[in-house]
């Protein structure tokens, strides 16, 4: 039975390896490597790589993480308004506590006035061509 083994494990005469068996080899054990992460030294570039992402991920965190919208149903004036912290930095003057205040800010809204007048103004106008 062990001849029988031997047998089958021993390569027969005709084979020959090719010649770059031994290169795709070296090649294949050198991904099994960085698969498992062996070898591996953390370098500055990929220190920067990982800290960048880790960045664009918390932005884009901040960015989405409002409540929600607002809605009639749920209308309550003294409930506090959740918006995102990039939104009260950026926007404090369109920030209100409770939503009483946010209607209010968004009533006193000037920028929307004036353009509201301009678009009422060229209608107007576009009227009297007419």
């Amino acid at each position: 039975m062990s001849d029988e083994i031997n047998n089958s494990n021993q390569i027969s005469p005709s084979f020959s390896h090719l010649p770059d068996s031994d290169d795709y080899i070296r090649k294949l054990e050198t991904r099994l490597s960085k698969v498992k992460g062996l070898n591996k030294s953390l370098t500055s570039k990929d220190m920067i790589t990982v800290l960048q992402k880790a960045r664009d991920d918390y932005m884009s965190h901040l960015i989405s993480s409002s409540a929600g919208q607002l809605s009639l149903d749920d209308y309550d004036g003294d409930k506090e308004v959740s918006v995102s912290y990039v939104e009260k930095k950026l926007f404090p003057e369109k920030n209100g506590v409770t939503f009483e205040e946010l209607q209010h800010l968004l009533e006193s809204d000037v920028l929307a006035k004036v353009s509201a007048e301009c678009n009422s103004e060229t209608s107007t106008d576009t009227n009297v061509d007419r």
